[in-house]
This record gives structure tokens, C-alpha cells and sequence, in this order.
């Protein structure tokens, strides 16, 4: 018999948002933190946003994943995208 889930999947992304949110605040404020001092990098400095994005990516698709376990459901790229609602091949590349 499947496990009964607690919560659906619109709850779990009502609860994904705040935390999702709060990571983009940390993650890219950190960005304009550390560029605040070095003034404009141009192309380089575009390069360096790019990572704070992908890691934005990252740590969202993790939590998605962390959320949808705890709810009961199993983890799948489509599950995933209905929390997130990222890419496809975003979340398969995280």
C-alpha cells in the first residue's frame, strides 16, 4: 500500500517559496556584498554573477528535494518543476 501524503504538492511549494526566497536574498546578496568594493568587472564580473546564480539553482532544487521527501512524495524532475517550476534540464543538470 503507498504512503499516504500528509501535505500536496501545492502545499509543499507554498512552504518551498519563503525558504526559496530567503536563499536568493542570502546567496545573491552575498553577490553585491562582495562586489560592493571591487566596483565594475565588466564581462568577468557578469562570469562571477553567473555563479551565484547557478548556485542559487542549486541550493533551490535541494530544498525542493528535501521538502518533497519530508512530504512523502517521491522525488522526481517532475515533481521537482511543480515545486520550483524551473527548467526541466535545470533541475536535471542540479
Amino acid at each position: 500500500m503507498p504512503k499516504q501524503q500528509a501535505k500536496s504538492i501545492d502545499e509543499v511549494r507554498q512552504e518551498w517559496l519563503p525558504r526559496a526566497e530567503a536563499l536568493k536574498e542570502a546567496i545573491i546578496g552575498k553577490y553585491y556584498t562582495d562586489q560592493a568594493g571591487h566596483g565594475s568587472a565588466g564581462r568577468e564580473g557578469l562570469g562571477i554573477y553567473g555563479i551565484y546564480q547557478e548556485r542559487l539553482a542549486r541550493k533551490k532544487i535541494q530544498l525542493a528535494v528535501k521538502l518533497l521527501k519530508r512530504a512523502g512524495f517521491e522525488v522526481t524532475t517532475g515533481n521537482i518543476q511543480k515545486v520550483t517550476r524551473q527548467r526541466r534540464d535545470t533541475i536535471a543538470y542540479y
